[in-house]
């Protein structure tokens, strides 16, 4: 599955923090954290989210365009909407929602509850959610912050950390070397066809904004 997009940024205060490659992964967070306008502005990032992917699906080896939705209510809420494109040009959706204690889905014009493994990748994404916030990152010590090689995100150098927790997959985030903010996060997600693939999150045109931060 290989979905191309960006999420817009609105961050409050934001600032320029260089950051080094020596520093230490929890030094890279924490500036990360002072580039988005510090712990204060981040903490108040607990309403509602919505972004757009746009990209292909790949299913049994044909690709077909797709527009994922996604809807996002801090701490443990979640709906979205892929539409895919078929050959003929038809669209067919698939709805997922979790309300915080159960997950279901609709398609083909009906509802069924998740399986486990269904579940399970929305509770993923939930918290992959929390992780790309930032701070829980330093303020919860259930997670274990390490730093790894770093890579180039949009031509420019970007430092790496990998996030780890008690039962979670793993998540690398990328944070650019100049401006210290978070421009790429990857993870282990699961395909319309059940197979384990990389994901790929990208951030991009984060913008200054007075008054309530949006993503």
């Amino acid at each position: 599955m290989t979905f191309s997009y960006f999420r817009l940024v609105i961050v409050l205060g934001s600032t320029c923090v260089c950051i080094r490659a020596q520093d230490s992964a929890a030094v890279i967070v924490r500036k990360a954290v002072e580039a988005m306008g510090g712990v204060k502005t981040t903490a108040k990032w607990t309403g509602s989210v919505r972004f757009t992917m746009k990209g292909t699906v790949t299913i049994s080896d044909h690709a077909y365009g797709a527009v994922n939705e996604n809807w996002f209510q801090p701490p443990n809420q979640i709906k979205t909407v892929l539409a895919i494109t078929q050959l003929n040009g038809s669209r067919e959706l698939a709805i997922d929602v979790f309300d915080g204690k159960r997950a279901w889905r609709r398609e083909h014009d009906q509802t069924a509850e998740l399986d486990a493994g269904r579940r399970t990748q929305v509770m993923h994404g939930l918290y992959s959610q929390r992780v790309e916030t930032l701070l829980p990152l330093i303020a919860d010590p259930a997670f274990s912050v390490t730093a790894i090689p770093g890579a180039k995100v949009d031509g420019r150098e970007a430092l790496g950390v990998r996030l780890s927790s008690k039962g979670q997959e793993d998540i690398d985030l990328f944070f650019d070397k100049e401006n210290g903010l978070l421009v790429k996060s990857e993870r282990m997600a699961m395909d319309p066809d059940r197979d384990d693939v990389r994901l790929e999150d990208y951030f991009r045109n984060y913008r200054e904004s007075v008054g309530v931060s949006a993503r």
